[in-house]
């Protein structure tokens, strides 16, 4: 069966024009034959053969959008090749960044066919060096980041050709780095894992150990470890998703999972729960490069990340369809319209990627089962009860969203639903019925019918085959009963009472065609056009017999029309403007089905139904003018005409002929057409009435519409048709010739070119249904079948004769005209106005010609023996293609280039000033010499506008309804005929077009053409230059080789002192296409020019000038791509030409004169100037040897002094770019350049060696200059801003940057490690200037350290100046990293001195910055391949110091925040003695800071004991407690609050102890001696205390309280810190014990501790607890529940929700119900705060798992209520009152059910809702509960009341009715 699919070809190829078709089997020669040309060009051993291979990128990818045949041995040879550029091609990112686009795209496409090996770790190295390591040459931002979005592309498409072995060698290498999750390691390390791993199945065929249930456990395991970060998820998650969906386990292995995953998948949703919003406050900065490499727009998103694993987890028998319901259940209440918000879009997502994958999935096993037979195992496919299952689930969204307030949801609802009717149409389809007819019959509704009706047209199709069949196949009801549960759309509706319904909403709906509703009018034709596709034939009823769909469509189609001409006829606007005519209105819109409808209406009507309906028509058009309905109404003309042009033409087309013949008979003519008598042109001036000209031009439009597709009918009809024409270019009227030209261009078009005849009738259907239309696919099984291919419309003689006469007419005619008058010699005899208008109709008859004729006018020929290509076969370098029969020959092309030339000479001179004529001149030299550009055009704009309704008429590859066999999607014949007429458009336009690529010289009269466009596009007029531009910009990308000739005018205009403004304003649009940015990469010649150009146009003085020059460099910054090769052998050579040395000195001298004078140059030229040296800056040389050596280390010696001079420039903007610079020029002598530890290309005795010494010499003068140190650090402290009085730092605006703001720092995102507290990443921090001074010191040793030394010692004791602080503490941080010779002496005598007075004077206000500075200097590696810096141990001990005596408490905290900087920058599981050292005697230390009295100290202790706290667990996790020695274990007992004794670092031995133990307690002691000290100010059920007894203000409490309070407060920093930075799953086991004590001080004496407390909660709402902590957690919780204090057990309901929510899937039953229990107990709670929320908590509950226990619970209540009220009537006889708690949780339990189901009407609501009504008149806060629940039931069952109302008896309506009204005043 294969087989016999493969043998169709693609109708793409299939259906072309019979010229066209033949030819197409040429292709795959062609190709191999290109494929043998790339192998030649490309030359290994010469780098200077890459950028030229580049050209065949656009070829290849044209060959594939048109589907050739291409051989598979081409593409794998093809991709060897390829691939093997690509790897050698690392010093040209634009090369690499062309190729892997390519190739990504060829993988894509054959990745099922090709046969490869491509190994995985060549493509990581190339990736890791480019991406995530230092580059010794500059590219722009945009370039580099294409080159990652490609290299990326690339990668995934390779990694299902990775070999054997490949998935342990990928894990091996990144796992490691997974272990320490507070390092950025770890986020790359996820990065390359998802990127790299293989999970496709051919690679399970070799049994690859690595993916099994451990595997997948510890995966899993490695996700929980960082909650709520969207990368992660998005990794971890894609990453499993490809694993489940290629089942690397069997599919019941999963089940153990599910749960840990669906607990995953529902964190991933950004929803508010309770009192929670949707955003977690736990957040993970992701660094820069990561973000750039794994976190991009084409990684899939979470929700579909979720969606693609669920589905692919179904199987029968398993729960995955259970913990999807419970999944739904929470997401099902977010869809609604009322509840609308950010998490939208991502359920939008979720929903479309759930059908999706559902949709493939099932696609994916039916075709499996068709090609294996019963030869394989099916039992975890997708079966009947499955698929009913989860189409229930899905429709339940569906349901909420599809009338949802945002368009994109709406829509996606719309389209899941119709998708899902091909699957399941019994379930699917009354639902949809039913929203249709509640949107047609209720009034409140009538906003939902739109969606009612795009839903019911995409369904459409889906209804009328399963109603077919439905009605073929007799099912009885008792057979649907049992296959499908009809509960989900309330309603038993056979299909073919759904199909009646359709029938009837086809009129119903003619009504919906409003010109003042635009929306629904849309959705009401794309109805109708959905049911016109699928129906064969459009017959009245005398016609036939109705068969499937009975409908008198000849009654139908007479209505239609009427209902469309009063349409067109309010389109037009009552006010006339001239605008009107040039705007489209919405029925031309993409996405309109306007035309599509009315070509089927005509096509697929009978004889009888199309004469009445032409009659109509033709009447229609004749009786009205509507200007403003034009482009409709010719639209209108063209879709009558098409179906049967013969009478079309002579009833609607020649009717208009007359009468446009007729009304310019009598009026003047200008006898400036061809065919005019006239020739004394004495009428140009006179002109037409307004009235005339309207109506004549209205009818030159409408007439060239209707004719664009009459063919051989049109020479019938030629004497009039050249009457028509010559009477319009004679009218005096401006608008009257410019229809004729569209009318000659239209007759032309439609007499040459191919297009397809009566696409849309096609036979009946296979199944028997005679009215029901067949659809296809483009290929397969399904495609049509032989002998259908649709009648092309081949020009016969007779029309080419007429096309012959129309170009002798208007054409060669013009010709001549118009050499005569653009003659330098001839004497001018006309009027100037007269000349003016002749030349304008000249202009026009040309366009008219040479726009209808376009590509069939033969291209200009090559000239043999030119270029490049000499006696190479240009035929692989295009396509097969033509869009029509040739007329004329290349000479009369030529013949027009020559005559356009000199015209556009005549009009510079003469007529310079003349917009009109300019602007139709462009319009002529484009069509002109851009062959091909007007079919490109029009295949671009049409595909976008077919791409719309192509959507939304087309079968799902799966369809059960037909059984059809999922190879593709299917169609409508008619639109695959259309797809293909498209298909030969482009193909039309790519032939011929790429032949140029090879450096062949364009054809001497297209460089006439390109000359005129480039002058024009220099001209004074903008609307000229914009239009010139365009223009000139598809040429050049065509003829590469014109750039070359262009740069000296365009280079002139910009330098030129006497150019003017427009002139510069236009070679900057120029130089800034993509063709001209193409050729700076590749002639150097040309990019000196340029940037020579740039810098001397600084005589361009005004704003418009200045901002175009602006944009042009920024242009080429973002775009640069390195020095062009060439320019390496110039180098050192004595060219006429600039040479790069030359240039480097010469743009030196710009800014720095040899004599060592100044030059006074703007400074956005200076600054301008040295960011074009930084660019041109050559990476070393790989061989001392190379011929440029020499001069490239010269020159960049001479560049790094230059911007080592500008650190002290009075230019802010100069000396962040310079800093940048020298980061640059000084890397490539960094140990760190290379993997040895020593840059490869310094060699002994080579130029290396020489370099880097000349590089130090060069630097070193300028250090030893007097006074450079303090000059720089006074100068780099000015650019740390921050606000006048304000302690915050102020970052450079964009403007001020400028350059600056688009260059590349040149290594890693810093700080390396996590940080979730950004005062210790410093406020005004720049690791790019601790960097610079770190390689400062590494490169030229203690010159650095003794000029600095001074300056900077000045620096660090003006405390008050924060930017020398900041300066200051920068170069101080790069010094103690550096690890250079010379910097522990340096530490010993005053570094260290100088870093302990920093710490000791400086502000606190500057504390950020000096934690940022021991971050650095301490993190990271050390020089030399040591694990740590040098000085890391002696900076940790200067910082643990004892302070002294009384020291300041601001002074301590200084110290605590620069002790905690250090401590992140520590392995969290380090085996290093002195970093745990350092960890022990830290803890011994802050625990005796944990009652201190002062806030700041108190904070900084818990966040520091936070870290501690988490690397001892981890130690001890990991094994390595055995390093703790006895007297390192802090905490013992005498460090809790019982006592006030205080223990130091060194003081006596201690107790080993359990130190999370005595943590626990001494919080459990403190709360209790809070609590106890608060008496009853919170505590019981009361309420608040009486004015007399003292507040808590003023109650004086005991040292114990307080110091009990501290203690709390430090606690909750603790786990405050701990939550935040993502360790809080390391310590749960604490956290869980402090949860009840935490809960019980959310209200509390003093203020400070609840406010803490109440941060904690916040955060503890989001952590995830895990199956080992969760039941210690639920026990708090109920714990609290139950506490006397109310005010605790308010916190334990806001915190039970989300816990609920939050482990749904973990809990088990047991404590589920015990939290359920809980809450429904507290609904009878004595305190009413604590009722609500219960009843508000319940609610919630209800939903997920808790609905096993809601129906028992409303069981119980609806009876408890009935009791109540029942005793009600005795107790108002016996005169007893109830008391107020248990009734009012009565009501409150009756609430919760209520508004558990906002939307839905379920059977047991009503009974509900009167049952609380009968509370309405209990007293307060009964009463009150009643009122706000009924209002809230009325308020969102409002839209559906008038169906579910119902549901209520009327004694039950009465009742609600009562409740409701208004009670009246009088009453």
């Amino acid at each position: 069966m294969k087989d016999e699919r493969n043998k169709k070809r693609n109708i793409h190829s299939k259906w072309l024009p019979p010229p066209v078709a033949e030819q197409v089997s040429d292709e795959p020669r062609r190709f191999s034959q290109l494929v043998l040309l790339l192998k030649e060009e490309w030359q290994p051993d010469d780098p200077r053969t890459r950028l030229g291979t580049v050209h065949f990128c656009p070829i290849i990818n044209t060959y594939l959008k048109v589907k050739s045949s291409i051989s598979l041995e081409d593409l794998e040879t093809l991709t060897s090749v390829v691939l093997k550029l690509i790897l050698c091609s690392s010093d040209s990112l634009y090369v690499q960044y062309r190729w892997s686009q390519c190739l990504s795209r060829i993988l894509r496409k054959y990745r099922h066919k090709l046969s490869l090996s491509i190994a995985w770790r060549p493509l990581y190295e190339l990736l890791l060096h480019i991406h995530f390591e230092r580059r010794h040459s500059y590219e722009g931002w945009a370039l580099k980041r294409s080159h990652l979005s490609s290299l990326t592309s690339l990668i995934r498409s390779c990694r299902r050709f990775f070999p054997p072995g490949s998935a342990e060698e990928i894990w091996s290498e990144f796992r490691p780095s997974l272990k320490d999750m507070s390092h950025n390691s770890a986020l790359e390390a996820a990065g390359f894992l998802s990127l790299f791993l293989p999970s496709g199945k051919h690679h399970l065929e070799s049994k690859s150990s690595l993916f099994n249930s451990e595997w997948v456990k510890e995966c899993i395991h490695i996700w929980e470890k960082l909650p709520y970060s969207n990368f992660w998820n998005m990794l971890w998650g894609g990453l499993l998703s490809r694993c489940i969906k290629h089942q690397i386990l069997k599919t019941a292995e999963w089940e153990h999972f599910l749960p840990s995953l669906f607990m995953l998948f529902l964190r991933t949703f950004e929803l508010p729960v309770g009192k929670s919003g949707p955003w977690a406050p736990i957040y993970r900065r992701l660094p820069r490069e990561v973000a750039a490499a794994f976190y991009t727009v084409s990684m899939p998103s979470s929700p579909d990340i979720v969606a693609k694993s669920t589905v692919y987890m179904i199987f029968p028998g398993g729960s995955t369809l259970s913990h999807l319901e419970c999944l739904v259940d929470y997401l099902e209440q977010y869809y609604h319209p009322s509840n609308g918000g950010s998490w939208t879009s991502s359920l939008e997502s979720f929903l479309r990627s759930l059908v999706y994958y559902f949709m493939k999935r099932l696609a994916s096993e039916h075709l499996i089962r068709a090609e294996a037979g019963d030869g394989l195992d099916y039992a975890h496919f997708l079966g009947p009860e499955e698929r009913v299952a989860f189409v229930k689930l899905v429709m339940r969204l569906v349901e909420r969203g599809q009338y949802s307030k945002n368009v994109s949801l709406a829509a996606c609802s719309a389209n899941v639903a119709a998708r899902l009717t091909y699957v399941e149409p019994h379930v699917v389809l009354p639902l949809i019925v039913s929203c249709f007819r509640t949107a047609m019959d209720t009034i409140t509704a009538t906003h939902q019918l739109e969606s009612s009706l795009t839903t019911l047209a995409l369904a459409a199709r889906a209804l009328l085959l399963a109603s077919a069949k439905e009605s073929s196949s007799q099912v009885g009801s008792a057979e649907l009963d049992t296959a499908v549960d009809k509960v989900i759309s309330g309603l038993d509706v056979s299909l073919v009472e759904c199909r009646s319904t359709l029938a009837v909403a086809v009129f119903n709906t003619l009504l919906g065609l409003d010109a003042n509703d635009p929306p629904k009018t849309l959705a009401t034709l794309q109805l109708y056009c959905s049911v016109l596709s699928s129906i064969t034939v459009l017959g009245s009823k005398d016609s036939g017999p109705g068969g499937t769909f009975p409908v008198d469509w000849g009654e139908w189609v007479d209505m239609f029309l009427s209902r469309l001409f009063v349409l067109l006829v309010n389109l037009e606007p009552s006010t006339p403007s001239s605008e009107v005519e040039s705007e489209d209105g919405f029925l031309m819109e993409p996405g309109s089905h306007y035309s599509s409808l009315l070509v089927l209406i005509f096509e697929k009507a009978t004889a009888s139904v199309y004469h009445e309906a032409l009659k109509k028509v033709a009447r229609f058009v004749r009786g009205n003018i509507l200007p403003g309905a034009v482009d409709e109404i010719g639209v209108l003309c063209s879709s009558a005409v098409i179906a049967n042009p013969s009478l079309a033409i002579v009833q609607l087309v020649r009717p208009i002929i007359q009468s446009i013949i007729a009304s310019l008979a009598e009026t003047p003519s200008t006898g400036f057409s061809a065919s005019s008598n006239k020739k004394s042109y004495e009428n140009f001036k006179a002109g037409l009435s307004p009235a005339l000209e309207t109506t004549v031009s209205y009818q030159l439009k409408v007439l060239s519409s209707a004719v664009t597709v009459a063919g051989a009918v049109l020479t019938e009809h030629k004497e009039v048709l050249v009457q028509v024409v010559a009477a319009a270019f004679d009218a005096p009227s401006s608008k009257v010739n410019d229809a004729g030209c569209s009318l000659l261009n239209s007759i032309i078009t439609s007499m040459i070119n191919y297009y397809p005849l009566l696409y849309s009738r096609t036979g009946c259907s296979r199944e028997g249904n005679n009215d029901i239309e067949d659809w296809h696919s483009t290929s397969g099984s399904d495609a049509p079948e032989e002998g259908s291919n649709p009648i092309w419309h081949i020009p016969n003689a007779d029309e080419i004769a007429f096309v012959e006469q129309l170009l002798d007419l208007h054409l060669r005619d013009s010709l001549v005209e118009l050499r005569s008058i653009v003659a330098e010699d001839v004497t001018r005899t006309k009027p100037s106005g007269q000349e003016r208008e002749y030349l304008r109709v000249i202009t026009l008859r040309l366009g008219g010609c040479l726009y209808g004729l376009d590509s069939c006018l033969p291209d200009f020929e090559t000239t043999p023996g030119t270029g490049d290509c000499n006696g190479v076969d240009l035929q692989p370098f295009s396509v097969v293609g033509a869009c029509g029969t040739f007329v004329g020959s290349s000479r009369l092309r030529e013949e027009i280039a020559d005559t356009l030339h000199k015209t556009c000479d005549y009009m510079l001179k003469e007529r310079g000033d003349d917009t009109i004529l300019l602007k139709l001149l462009v319009g002529l030299l484009n069509v002109t010499g851009n062959y091909g550009s007007l079919d490109y055009n029009y295949w671009s704009a049409n595909r976008s506008l077919w791409s719309a309704e192509d959507k939304t008429l087309k079968e799902p590859k799966i369809n059960l309804i037909t059984g059809a066999e999922p190879t593709s999607r299917r169609r409508p014949k008619w639109m695959l005929v259309e797809k293909v007429h498209l298909h030969n458009i482009f193909r039309g336009s790519q032939a011929g077009y790429h032949r140029y690529y090879r450096g062949l010289q364009a054809p001497h009269h297209v460089t006439l053409l390109s000359r005129d466009l480039l002058r024009l596009s220099l001209h004074s007029y903008f609307a000229v230059r914009s239009a010139a531009v365009s223009k000139l910009g598809k040429m050049l990308k065509r003829y590469p080789a014109l750039v070359k000739e262009c740069m000296p005018l365009l280079t002139a205009s910009l330098q030129d002192v006497q150019a003017k403004e427009e002139t510069a304003l236009g070679a900057c649009n120029v130089l800034m296409s993509s063709p001209v940015m193409r050729h700076l990469r590749q002639d150097w010649n040309a990019l000196a020019s340029f940037l020579m150009a740039l810098l001397r146009s600084s005589h361009h003085e005004t704003v418009k000038a200045q901002n175009a020059i602006n944009e042009l460099f920024l242009v080429f910054n973002i775009l640069y791509g390195g020095v062009p090769f060439s320019s390496y052998a110039d180098v050192g050579e004595g060219l006429q030409d600039l040479s790069y040395s030359k240039m480097i000195r010469h743009i030196q001298d710009q800014v720095v004169p040899n004599n060592g004078g100044t030059v006074s140059v703007h400074w956005r030229y200076n600054l301008m100037a040295h960011g074009i040296l930084l660019f041109l800056v050559l990476p070393p040389p790989s061989d001392e040897q190379s011929f440029y050596a020499g001069s490239v280390l010269k020159s960049r010696e001479s560049i790094a002094g230059g911007f080592m001079a500008n650190l002290q420039s009075e230019l802010p903007a100069l000396r962040p770019l310079s800093v940048i610079a020298l980061l640059f020029l000084l890397q490539a002598t960094s140990p760190k350049a290379s993997f040895e530890g020593e840059p490869a290309w310094i060699k002994k005795g080579g130029n290396g060696e020489a370099y880097a010494t000349s590089l130090k010499n060069a630097i070193l003068s300028i250090l030893q200059r007097q006074g450079f140190g303090q000059k720089i650090i006074t100068n780099l402290a000015a650019d740390h801003h921050y606000f006048d009085g304000q302690n915050s730092y102020s970052p450079q605006q964009m403007s001020d940057v400028g350059l600056t703001a688009l260059m590349p720092t040149f290594m890693r995102d810093w700080p390396r490690t996590l940080t979730w507290d950004v005062n210790l990443e410093g406020e005004a921090f720049s690791s790019t200037f601790a960097r610079l001074f770190q390689y400062l010191l590494q490169e030229c040793g203690s010159t650095v350290l003794e000029a600095l030394r001074g300056p900077l010692e000045e620096a660090c004791n003006e405390v008050d100046e924060r930017g020398k602080q900041c300066i200051a503490s920068e170069i101080m941080a790069g010094l103690l990293h550096s690890d250079a010779q010379g910097i522990v002496e340096a530490w010993n005598e005053w570094l260290k001195g100088l870093l302990r007075k920093a710490m000791l004077q400086s502000t606190l206000e500057s504390a950020t910055e000096w934690a940022a500075c021991v971050r650095f200097a301490v993190g990271g590696e050390g020089k030399d391949g040591r694990l740590v810096p040098k000085l890391r141990y002696e900076i940790l001990d200067c910082l643990m110091e004892p302070l002294p005596d009384q020291a300041s408490t601001s002074l301590l905290t200084k110290r605590l925040i620069l002790l905690r900087a250090a401590l992140n920058e520590l392995l969290p599981v380090s085996k290093l003695e002195n970093d745990i050292k350092f960890q022990t005697n830290l803890l011994n230390e802050v625990t005796t800071y944990m009652t201190h009295s002062a806030p700041q100290v108190r904070q900084a202790v818990g966040r520091i004991m936070a870290i501690l706290c988490t690397n001892l667990e981890l130690a001890y996790e990991s094994g390595l407690q055995s390093h703790l020695s006895e007297e390192s274990i802090p905490l013992s007992p005498a460090d809790g609050p019982d006592c006030n004794q205080a223990t130091h670092a060194n003081g006596d031995k201690k107790t080993l102890v359990d130190w999370k133990a005595v943590l626990v307690k001494g919080t459990l002691s403190a709360v209790g001696k809070i609590q106890s000290a608060g008496g009853q100010d919170l505590a019981g059920d009361t309420s608040p205390s009486s004015p007399s007894s003292p507040s808590s203000s003023e109650r004086s409490y005991s040292e114990e309280s307080k110091e009990a309070v501290r203690w709390m407060e430090t606690a909750l920093h603790l786990v405050i810190a701990s939550i935040k930075s993502g360790s809080g799953h390391v310590l749960l086991n604490i956290i869980v014990e402090m949860l009840h004590p935490i809960l019980s001080l959310q209200e509390t004496w003093n203020k400070e501790l609840a406010k803490l407390a109440k941060s904690s909660m916040q955060l503890l709402r989001w952590q995830p607890f895990g199956t080992l902590h969760l039941g210690s957690a639920n026990a708090a919780a109920l714990a609290a529940a139950s506490d006397t204090n109310w005010h605790t057990r308010v916190a334990a309901l806001k915190f039970i929700q989300p816990l609920g929510y939050r482990h749904t899937y973990i809990m088990t039953e047991n404590g589920l119900r015990a939290l359920w229990d809980r809450v429904r107990d507290m609904l009878a709670d004595s305190q009413l705060e604590v009722r609500e929320l219960a009843a508000t908590t319940l609610t919630g509950m209800m939903k997920g798992p808790g609905a096993k226990f809601a129906e028992e619970f409303r069981n119980d209540v609806l009876k408890t209520s009935q009791v109540q009220l029942s005793r009600r009537v005795k107790s108002r006889k016996t005169r007893t009152t109830s008391p107020v708690a248990p009734t009012h949780g009565i009501v409150l339990s009756l609430a919760a059910c209520i508004l558990s189901v906002p939307y839905d009407m379920p059977r047991w609501l009503p009974s509900m809702v009167i049952a609380l009504a009968g509370f309405s008149h209990d007293p307060w806060p009964i009463k009150a509960t009643v009122t706000r629940t009924i209002a809230d039931f009325r308020r969102t069952h409002l839209d559906t009341w008038d169906l579910q109302k119902t549901a209520f008896s009327e004694d039950q309506l009465e009742v609600l009715s009562d409740l409701t009204s208004s009670a009246s005043y009088f009453a």
